[in-house]
């Protein structure tokens, strides 16, 4: 009886060593800015995109883990998003083996995720690229199923994800995958296994848009990374629709182990007489203060042209972000 228990015993916390608990996570990214529109200043505490979330995976088999993830926008600044104290980002379920991964429900899509880390003031007022982009391709999307392939000869990964209409009956937004997005991604985008990332992708009708995107980042022998885009979308639903061609650089240069200072310049015009220009141009600075918290400030700005018309705002700030 007794080598019966302890047998059971052990099969039991094998069983529960299988399943790794759950990983808390999040980021709370907080930051004290002057923001200038229409020649009027506005002091103003922003809570930059902070984040509190729960991931991890299930073994089911030898050879199949369930994973799941479950990512929640939290406001430092005042506590309240929309009238909501947590707003919904990633949140999904799914399987993963020797074929790939499978995910469904709410999450960036391919094309946001392919930009990699070329975005360095990402989630800032005035500093996310998506402000020059007009938020083509950088969607969060409901109702997504995703596939991601293992690694192709070690160096590509294949995503691709659909979005089945919600809307039966409702132009035409029944289908079995209205939306789509596309991505190949080459290297490491945090640039420490390989010197490079490069990646292409696609959206196809995703919130109503058409997109292609290129980008590329490397790290070069002196800690400089240096990154590139070029985007180009239109509506979808829009016979003869003008396409809006983006370009960008941006570069990050590490001065000394907890010093980095970085720049980022992109430029966004409709094809045609008197289409809209959008320029954003950001500079700024970090000071690591860990492996899981910095100081930073920066300075962004973005003017819009169209026909004779102008408009600039600016926005000039510094804050903390802490990892956990």
């Amino acid at each position: 009886m007794k080598k019966l228990l302890l047998t059971s015993v052990v099969a039991l916390s094998a069983s529960m060593a299988a399943q790794a608990a759950p990983t808390l996570y999040g980021k709370a990214n907080v930051s004290y800015q002057k923001s200038t529109a229409n020649n009027q200043d506005q002091w103003e505490l922003n809570s930059n995109a902070s984040r509190l979330g729960v991931k991890g995976d299930a073994e089911l088999t030898d050879d199949l883990t369930a994973v799941y993830k479950a990512e929640f926008e939290i406001s430092i600044d005042d506590g309240d998003k929309n009238g909501q104290t947590f707003a919904q980002r990633n949140i999904y379920a799914g399987v993963k083996g020797n074929f790939g991964q499978v995910i469904a429900g709410k999450f960036d899509t391919p094309v946001k995720v392919a930009q990699g880390k070329f975005d360095q003031f990402n989630d800032l007022a005035l500093g996310d690229m998506k402000n020059a982009l007009g938020k083509k391709g950088e969607n969060r999307m409901s109702n997504q199923i995703m596939y991601t392939s293992p690694k192709i000869a070690g160096i590509a990964q294949l995503n691709a994800s659909f979005i089945p209409g919600e809307n039966a009956g409702t132009d035409g937004e029944d289908g079995f995958a209205d939306g789509k997005s596309f991505s190949l991604v080459f290297g490491d985008k945090k640039l420490k296994k390989n010197a490079y990332f490069a990646s292409v992708s696609m959206d196809d009708n995703v919130k109503g848009s058409d997109v292609a995107r290129f980008v590329a980042q490397t790290k070069l022998p002196t800690n400089t990374k240096l990154g590139v885009l070029y985007q180009t979308a239109k509506d979808a639903d829009v016979d003869n629709a003008v396409a809006t061609d983006s370009i960008g650089v941006s570069v990050a240069q590490s001065v000394n182990k907890n010093v980095v200072v970085k720049a980022q310049y992109i430029q966004s015009e409709a094809d045609e007489t008197n289409g809209e220009e959008v320029t954003q141009m950001n500079v700024g600075g970090d000071y690591k203060l860990s492996k899981t918290a910095k100081v930073f400030g920066y300075y962004g700005r973005v003017e819009t042209e169209e026909a004779s018309t102008k408009a600039k705002e600016s926005t000039i700030g510094t804050g903390i972000e802490v990892k956990f």
